[in-house]
């Protein structure tokens, strides 16, 4: 196994610490920080001076405590803004959950993992609840199956022996390549992924790959909900999913 370097502890340090102020949301201490991250004191204090001097945190020194800055915040916001997007990606994802009343999200594939950047739900009822920012795993969801249709094999089989040391599987690279290529083949041959209880056990999914050119990265485009209910509409939402990356192919040809 590689050894870990002071680099990789003080990024993961700086992970944690921004997962942590913003599930709490208030100026914390280097004490509370420190303790919340299960870290020394002195080196979440040295963290903390460094984060300050780059201006990624502000420090009142009236209560000695720490929080974001406005420019920290600015610098990553954009990304959170669907404005950045192809106005068709979004129009295309609006579309599809108003013909399907199911959640429809973008996500960008990584290297291991999917992030969702752009999402449309219902607005109530029961329903698949998934954010912007939320990761799920190529190896093992409808997104990163439909991700992996438009791979070589070669890289599947690199990300399905990665990924199953990253998770710690007990199956074996064998196994975990040979499923990985199996759910590829078959998202190449239908158009689209689809994978019922890999995230959550009552959730199931159809996705397929946006045609390339409509963003500066890939993506998928996917459709899901409460498992027994997307089931009951096994062959209209992977229609509906089709129609729709269909129709960004088309008007990706138009606009070039």
């Amino acid at each position: 196994m590689p050894q870990r370097t002071a680099s990789d502890t003080t990024l993961a340090r700086v992970t944690r610490l921004l997962d942590l102020f913003e599930g709490r949301r208030t100026p914390l201490s280097s004490q509370q920080i420190a303790d919340a991250l299960d870290a020394p004191r002195s080196s979440v204090g040295t963290l903390l001076k460094a984060l300050a001097e780059l201006g990624w945190l502000s420090l009142d020194r009236r209560s000695a405590t720490y929080f974001p800055t406005a420019r920290f915040g600015r610098w990553g916001g954009w990304l959170s803004d669907a404005r950045w997007l192809d106005p068709r990606l979004v129009d295309a994802v609006h579309a599809l959950q108003h013909a399907t009343s199911e959640t429809v999200s973008l996500s960008a594939p990584g290297d291991l993992t999917a992030e969702v950047i752009y999402v449309a739900g219902q607005s109530g009822g029961i329903r698949l609840a998934i954010e912007v920012g939320q990761r799920l795993p190529l190896a093992h969801s409808a997104i990163g199956w439909a991700h992996c249709s438009t791979l070589p094999d070669t890289t599947i089989r690199s990300l399905a022996v990665r990924s199953a040391a990253a998770d710690g599987s007990r199956r074996g690279s064998a196994a975990a390549i040979k499923d990985l290529l199996e759910h590829a083949r078959q998202a190449r041959q239908l158009g689209y992924a689809y994978a019922a209880g890999e995230v959550l056990a009552d959730v199931a999914a159809f996705a397929a790959p946006v045609p390339a050119g409509l963003a500066a990265q890939p993506l998928v485009l996917s459709v899901g909900g409460p498992r027994d209910r997307v089931w009951r509409q096994r062959s209209k939402l992977p229609k509906a999913l089709l129609a729709a990356a269909a129709g960004l192919a088309a008007r990706d040809s138009i606009s070039t």
